[in-house]
C-alpha cells in the first residue's frame, strides 16, 4: 500500500470546495463530476481527498461513520485485501468496478477507519 491523502466527508461538496480551495488556498489537483476532489495543501504528505458524504456508504462495523481516515492507494487491491485478512484483519468487501475505481474500509485495533482504493487518477 502507498499512503495516498486523508478522506474528509462533507455534507455540502460545493461549499467544502469552496471553502477548501478559496478559503485554505489549497490547490486542485482533480475535481470529478460524482463530488470528489482532490487537493494540495503542500508538503510531502499534504494531499487531502474531499468527497460528497452522500456517496459514504456505511458498512458496520467495518465502515461506522463517515469520518476522516486515512486513504491508501494500491496497485493490486485484491492482494492487499487478502494480505489483510491473512494478518487477521476484517476487511470489508471490494466496490466498485475493476475497470474503474474499486475500494475497500477497514478499521484498526481501536475502530479508526481506513480506505484502500485502486484506480486511474488521471
Amino acid at each position: 500500500m502507498i499512503g495516498r491523502e486523508v478522506l474528509y466527508y462533507c455534507e455540502d461538496f460545493e461549499a467544502a470546495f469552496k471553502t477548501y480551495t478559496k478559503g485554505f488556498g489549497f490547490a486542485v489537483k482533480a475535481k470529478y463530476d460524482f463530488g470528489f476532489a482532490i487537493l494540495d495543501a503542500g508538503g510531502p504528505c499534504g494531499i487531502i481527498g474531499l468527497m460528497d458524504k452522500k456517496h459514504f456508504s456505511p458498512n458496520p462495523p467495518l465502515d461506522p461513520s463517515p469520518t476522516p481516515r486515512l486513504s491508501l492507494k494500491s496497485e493490486d487491491i485484491e492482494a492487499e485485501v487478502a494480505g489483510l485478512i491473512e494478518r487477521g484483519i476484517s476487511v470489508s468487501e471490494i466496490k466498485g468496478k475493476k475497470e474503474s475505481w474499486r475500494w475497500a474500509t477497514f478499521v484498526d485495533s481501536d475502530g479508526n477507519p481506513f480506505f484502500i482504493w485502486e484506480g486511474d487518477e488521471s
